[in-house]
C-alpha cells in the first residue's frame, strides 16, 4: 500500500530531525570558542558590540561578548530538549495521523515494548517545557517505570541534575534512535498492507 503523504511526511521530519540538532550543536560551540579567544582579557569583552543578524529587520542585536559567550555555552541542554520536544511532537503528530487516516494500523503492536520509555521521554519533554525542567511526581513514576529502580530525585529537582553531561545528550539520543526506530517500523508496516 502506498503511504499516505502527510504520513510520509512526518517519518521523514522525524528521520532528519537528528541531523538538524546535531548541525546547531555544533555550530555553537565553535562560535562560543572564537568569542572567547577574541574577546576575553580584552577591553571588549564586557562592551557592547552590535553584532549581525542577518535576517533580523535590524540586521543586528547588542551584546556584549561574555553575554553572548555564557549564552551559547550554556544553550547544549536547551538545544537537547528542545530537539526532544520536537521529536516528540513528531511523533504524537504521527499517531495522529494515523488514526485518523483510513489506514488500519494497530500502533500498540510496534510501541508497546517501548511504553515505558516513551513516557519517561514524553514526560520528560513536559519537565522541560511545563515546569521549567522541574520533576514531579509523574515523572518519577515514568522514570521507575522505564528504568526499574525509584529515582532518588525529589520533586522540583531540576532534570540537569538527574541527566548530567553528556548524559542528557546520549538519552536524548537513545530516545531519538527508538521514535525513528518505531517510526520506520510503521512505515514497513503501511507498505506491507
Amino acid at each position: 500500500m502506498s503511504i499516505p503523504v502527510n504520513i510520509l511526511s512526518i517519518i521523514q521530519r522525524i528521520n532528519e530531525s537528528e541531523d538538524l540538532w546535531k548541525a546547531t550543536y555544533m555550530a555553537i560551540h565553535p562560535y562560543s570558542a572564537y568569542i572567547e579567544k577574541t574577546f576575553k582579557n580584552t577591553f571588549n569583552w564586557d562592551g557592547k558590540l552590535k553584532l549581525g543578524l542577518p535576517q533580523s529587520k535590524n540586521k543586528s542585536h547588542d551584546y556584549t561578548p561574555r553575554q553572548l559567550h555564557t549564552i551559547l555555552i550554556t544553550m547544549d541542554d536547551n538545544l537537547t530538549l528542545g530537539h526532544l520536544v520536537t521529536l516528540f511532537s513528531l511523533f504524537e503528530e504521527l499517531k495522529v495521523a494515523i488514526q485518523s487516516s483510513s489506514l488500519k494500523i494497530e500502533l500498540s503492536d510496534v510501541i508497546k515494548s517501548h511504553s515505558d520509555e516513551l513516557w519517561l521521554a514524553k514526560e520528560t519533554r513536559n519537565r522541560y517545557v511545563h515546569t521549567n525542567w522541574k520533576i514531579n511526581d509523574t515523572w518519577r513514576k515514568a522514570y521507575k517505570a522505564a528504568r526499574n529502580i525509584h529515582s532518588a530525585h525529589a520533586d522540583g529537582t531540576d532534570l540537569r541534575e538527574v541527566f548530567r553531561d553528556p548524559a542528557l545528550f546520549q538519552q536524548v539520543e537513545t530516545w531519538h534512535e527508538l521514535i525513528v526506530d518505531i517510526a520506520n517500523k510503521i512505515k514497513v508496516k503501511i507498505e506491507e498492507k
